[in-house]
This record gives structure tokens, sequence and C-alpha cells, in this order.
């Protein structure tokens, strides 16, 4: 019995943490440097008649502790509060997820590689968190594996990061390639 006890410990402490609730389902999702954390895009979905449709999505950093970054508080709030863009550098397919909360910028990426036609084929990519006051950085929490994302979905769901080099090129459907 004692055996049973520690075996369910170990596993109980060693899932990953699964930030998206039951209504939802990922557009982004990592485990970062411990296994109860986990840096996610969450979307939600409704039947609009002609089938599911994502209705919005939330940024959620899941630690032991619960949710300790989430934004925005309503998720239909989303597509137009998180920012996406996109490019090819250096051979690199790299995505950026940004947005504005109590006055530090948070910017999720992603990157994978090399240069394909579909850029989330590979699997092999990284990403992370950083989070930065005044142009400053203040901290970044990185991916400790490759993480799931659906870069078509989540480019068509949020709103266009005109802060990129590209403007509205850099969320358009093919990405642009940096010189």
């Amino acid at each position: 019995m004692r055996f049973f006890a520690s075996a369910l410990a170990f596993v109980l402490t060693a899932a990953p943490a699964l930030a998206c609730d039951a209504t939802e389902t990922f557009l982004f999702t990592c485990q970062t440097d411990a296994p109860e954390r986990s840096l996610s895009l969450c979307a939600t979905e409704a039947d609009s008649g002609d089938g599911l449709q994502f209705t919005g999505v939330r940024f959620v950093y899941q630690t032991e502790k619960g949710e300790e970054i989430a934004f925005p508080a309503n998720p239909a709030d989303g597509p137009k509060q998180l920012f996406f863009s996109h490019q090819f550098k250096a051979g690199l397919y790299q995505a950026s997820i940004r947005f504005e909360k109590d006055g530090e910028r948070y910017r999720l990426l992603f990157k994978d590689g090399p240069e394909q036609s579909d850029p989330s084929a590979s699997g092999a990519g990284s990403g992370g968190l950083e989070i930065t006051t005044a142009g400053k950085p203040v901290r970044s929490i990185a991916c400790s594996e490759p993480p799931a994302f659906y870069y078509d979905q989540t480019r068509a769901l949020l709103a266009c990061d005109l802060e990129n080099m590209f403007g509205a090129a850099g969320c358009g459907p093919k990405a642009p390639e940096e010189p």
C-alpha cells in the first residue's frame, strides 16, 4: 500500500500542468522548467451553424499555485487584445504573440526551423515568454520542450501586431522573410 501511495504522489507531482480548462483547447502549449508549470494559449469554441469556430482566447502561465499570469480576464476579449506576427529569420520560422498587462509587455515566442512551407510540420521548435517593462527585460520563462503550436489558427484568430518590421504583411498567411 505504501508503494502505491508513493507512486500516486509521484505521478501527481510529475504530471504537466493543464492550463486550459475543460471548455478550452490549446493553440500553443509547452511545459517549462518544472512539470507543474506551463505556458498556454487557450481558445474557446462555439458552434456557429457552419461548424465550430474559435470565439475567445487567453494566455495562461500555470504554476503549482494556479494561474500565475492570465490575460485577458474575459477570453472573448482575447482576439482584440492579443497580437500576432510571424516571419522567417535566418531560415527559422518565428512567431510572436504580444500583450500588455499592468505596465508590462509580454511576448509569447515560438521558433522552428529550418524554413519550410508549413512551419508547424517539423515539431522541433523552441519557445517561451519574455516580459519587459519600459523596454528592459524583467523575466524570461523558457519552454523545456518543443511547444505544440497551431500557428495558422492562432494567426487567423488574433489581431495583427503592426509593431513588427513588416507591418500588416507580418500577419499574413505567408510569413515574410527578413532580409
